[in-house]
């Protein structure tokens, strides 16, 4: 299941089993710190999910939710030589499907009585009587007839949104040698004013293929960022929230557009004298939320057929990324930076009416390495097939995390710095580290394309456990797994076969434990600036450990029944 969000470039939700967050593996490397947005869909081969018993045997706890296994594109395929394929395509957004109609007959006020401060929609009707409003060009109070001249305020200020996506790929291809390089570009416009997302992706990889021996190396950078990103909801003060839940309609929202500064950088020129609720075009320009991220991988894997039964496989991926972000408030807001955050930070709520400036970076890096011996061997004709693999797995992660907020307000309008801070500035920086060492072994028994049995046993170290208050026998742990599924088609005569496809029954059964987040069993104080005035306070752990903890454990057993029928255009795929 995939969800996409609402908020501009939030990552969709992915659920497998209920289970969120699935392990993303690019070319047999579990990555730690790449998205499936860091990879461009022109560089994707192939996508296959694994359900998270099976992703656990394969991954450990880091595969407990899933894992999406991508291959991709290294120029191995197509014909001999050169090719270079250009694509480019656009899409307009065509307006939403439906957007909620907001009254146009009464206007500011409660009870029927007009108040200019009121930005609920209470107040009396819209008649034309004349009455003292805000005037946004002479940027003062004046006497003019009172009329719902702002009723399509919402469908005024959204700008046209397009999506851009261009690539280039360049490829060659060998007798015994493969290379594949590619560039993409992708430009999102949001409706928003002020609103736009620029991504960059640089690939290149090669395969070189010397009988015996294969070699495959990719590497790839990304780079995404947006000079403000909007969010959605009431507590982050979206403007679409503004405009159809508050206030009424006896302004004209254009009018506001070009000349939201009453006095540059302190006082915003809006119809409100005083609330909680900015001028739209003020909070897209005098209100940014920007962010990056960078992101580079690479990758190396190396295979050696030791024998026709027996292929030996070393293979190690390294990722670095940083995440940076900006917030940067202006004076005279009637809103805070609400719920928003910026890597390093969340909800920091600053800044009302005296400005607020807000940066954080989380940077880091993953290392995942294996060691493999696999293999198959046929007997009995070929009827009896088995299948093995051994072998081991070494994984580190390390982040970063350094943010500040000014307190107290911006010293000098205009100027976003921590040294502008009226008050101390707030600083927060955290690290967290992991290791995870791991052996694990899988046999497969395939009996005439008809019966299928396929066990495996994985065992962790995890650095998330190397603590006093775990015993040191429970600071590693078995993930086993047995299988099995038997395919009543094959026993189906011809004629039978034609229109079935597959008829398949399965079962399996899978023990798995789950390793706490990292730090979570550390019993340490947590340092918190600016406690109290400028004082800074430690907060003590919540929870204390007993000296018999050990991981979460739980056991899964599973049945299921999968058919394919007429050439595969009719499938279903029943788990229990």
């Amino acid at each position: 299941l995939v969800q996409n969000s609402s908020d501009f470039n939030v990552e969709p939700t992915i659920s497998i089993r209920g289970e969120e967050n699935p392990l993303i593996v690019i070319d047999g490397i579990a990555y730690a710190n790449k998205r499936l947005s860091d990879i461009s869909a022109e560089d994707i081969q192939s996508i296959t999910v694994l359900k998270g018993d099976t992703a656990s045997a394969l991954y450990g706890y880091r595969g407990q939710g899933g894992a999406v296994i991508i291959t991709t594109k290294n120029g191995s395929t197509g014909k001999m030589g050169v090719s270079v394929d250009l694509t480019s395509n656009t899409m307009f957004h065509a307006g939403f499907l439906a957007v909620p109609e907001k009254q146009s007959v009464y206007g500011r006020g409660n009870n029927g009585n007009y108040d200019i401060k009121q930005t609920k929609s209470w107040g009396p009707v819209m008649d034309g009587t004349v009455r003292t409003q805000w005037d946004p060009y002479l940027m003062d109070y004046r006497d003019y007839e009172y009329l719902p001249i702002g009723k399509d305020n919402f469908d005024n200020f959204l700008e046209p949104g397009y999506i851009t996506n261009n690539n280039i790929n360049v490829g060659f291809r060998g007798e015994n040698i493969a290379l594949r390089s590619s560039l993409n570009w992708t430009q999102n416009k949001g409706v928003y004013p002020n609103a736009m997302l620029n991504k960059y992706t640089y690939t290149i990889g090669g395969d070189i293929d010397l009988d015996k021996f294969q070699l495959t190396t990719n590497m790839s950078y990304s780079k995404r960022e947006s000079p403000n990103m909007s969010t959605n909801g009431y507590k982050s003060y979206d403007v679409m929230y503004n405009l159809l839940i508050y206030s009424p309609a006896d302004y004209n929202i254009l009018d506001y557009k070009d000349n939201y500064w009453m006095i540059k950088d302190q006082k915003q020129n809006w119809t409100y004298p005083t609330g909680n609720i900015n001028n739209p075009y003020f909070d897209r320009y005098a209100i940014t939320n920007e962010v990056s991220r960078d992101i580079f991988n690479a990758d190396m894997t190396a295979s050696y057929e030791l024998t026709d039964w027996l292929k030996v496989t070393a293979r190690s991926g390294i990722d670095f990324y940083a995440d940076r972000g900006q917030i940067r408030l202006s004076q005279g807001s009637w809103t805070s930076t609400g719920d928003t955050g910026v890597p390093g930070i969340l909800y920091p709520w600053n800044g009302t009416r005296v400005g607020a400036y807000i940066s954080g970076r989380t940077q880091g890096f993953s290392i995942n390495s294996d060691l493999l011996f696999t293999g198959t061997k046929k007997f009995l004709d070929d009827k009896l097939q088995v299948e093995y693999l051994a072998g081991g797995t070494i994984y580190y992660r390390r982040d970063d995390n350094l943010s500040g907020q000014t307190t107290g307000g911006i010293s000098v309008p205009g100027y976003f710095s921590l040294n502008a801070s009226v008050n101390a500035a707030r600083v927060y920086e955290s690290t967290n580290a992991e290791q995870a060492n791991s052996l694990f072994g899988r046999l497969g028994l395939s009996w005439n394309n008809l019966i299928y049995v396929d066990a495996t046993l994985r065992n962790d170290w995890v650095s998330r456990l190397a603590n006093p208050v775990v015993a040191k026998s429970d600071r590693s742990y078995l993930y086993p797994a047995v299988s099995g599924s038997f395919v009543v088609s094959e026993l189906m005569p011809e004629s039978v076969k034609e229109w079935m496809n597959l008829l398949k029954v399965r079962s399996s059964w899978t023990s798995a434990k789950t390793a706490p987040p990292v730090y979570k069993i550390n019993e340490v104080f947590t340092v918190n600036p600016g406690t109290w005035l400028d004082y800074n306070g430690a907060t003590a752990p919540h929870t204390s450990y007993l000296s018999s903890y050990s991981p979460n454990s739980y056991t899964t057993t599973e049945f299921g029944l999968q058919g394919m029928f007429f050439n595969k255009r009719l499938t279903f795929d029943v788990t229990y």
